[in-house]
């Protein structure tokens, strides 16, 4: 219960700056009477007559208030002021009723990505990581975050393009052209073999682009449109994975989405070759 009695007395020595009062007052009785007493004071001006009191003192009179009026001061205290008084405070007096128990962590074995997703997705400078005992080991700080989440971009967006190896931020420049041509050189080999096949598959067709020279003028056009819509479709695709909008498992969505797209956009490239068909037709006509 509050005790109210001295209420007046302590407001008039605030009003008055008395601080030598102040300070009489807060060792002339036990730490629970004089908690006691400021219980009926506002949270700030409990908060006045601390903060001009040793430090010892201080926390011995926080420590006897009641837990209500305790979570009342933690709601008007700086954070810088609460840190220093619930530092001093020993640890079987200190901040259950009022401590954040839901905690974001990470736990040691966790994949870093993870992690840095926390840190990004809560808006957080810093993420604890504890162990399998749920004892604290260290922290993963914004900064390292953010090296994080770089590297995974580039690892994925490097595996995306075919290159394979280690994926290292910043390393262009320091790998040597040997370790670069490793990286690349299978992918490489692999899409000219499919070049090598639609050349086979163009030459089949030899005959009929003879007989309709016409047609070989589509073959740029239309290797261009695809090669410009993959690169539309991979690096919106790349960038929903980063972003954890999507994952490998909702491959088949995916596939229904581009093929939808793929379908919206037959018309346009249909009434286009038709009218870059009518434009050479004209051309060949005047120039014969």
């Amino acid at each position: 219960m509050r005790n109210t009695f001295l209420v007046p007395e302590l407001q008039e020595l605030l009003a008055n700056n008395d601080i030598q009062a102040i300070r009489e007052f807060c060792s002339s009785m036990h730490p629970a009477l004089i908690a006691d007493s400021l219980g009926g004071l506002e949270p700030s001006e409990i908060w006045e007559i601390l903060v001009h009191i040793p430090s010892q003192t201080q926390v011995e009179i926080f420590s006897n208030l009641d837990e209500s009026v305790q979570m009342e001061m933690v709601e008007v205290l700086k954070r810088e002021e609460l840190a220093s008084l619930i530092s001093e405070m020993p640890s079987d007096d200190r901040v259950k009723e009022i401590m954040h128990s839901d905690v974001i962590f990470a736990r040691g074995g966790d994949d870093q990505e993870d992690a840095a997703r926390k840190i990004q997705k809560y808006g957080l400078l810093a993420l604890p990581v504890i162990n399998g005992n749920d004892a604290l080991v260290g922290i993963i700080t914004y900064d390292d975050a953010m090296d994080v989440i770089t590297q995974e971009q580039t690892e994925d967006m490097e595996k995306l393009m075919a290159i394979t190896g280690s994926h290292e931020v910043g390393a262009y420049l320091k790998m040597p052209a040997w370790s670069h041509f490793k990286n690349r050189f299978l992918w490489i080999i692999a899409l000219a073999f499919l070049g090598l096949i639609s050349g086979l598959i163009v030459q089949n067709f030899e005959g009929l682009l003879l007989q309709f020279a016409i047609l070989a003028t589509f073959m740029p056009m239309l290797a261009d449109t695809g090669g410009n819509t993959g690169s539309q479709s991979a690096t919106l695709v790349i960038r929903a994975l980063a972003l954890r909008e999507i994952t490998p498992k909702d491959i088949f969505r995916i596939f229904i989405k581009e093929l939808q797209v793929s379908v919206l956009g037959v018309p346009l490239i249909y009434t286009l070759n038709i009218f870059f068909a009518i434009d050479v037709r004209n051309n060949f006509n005047s120039n014969s």
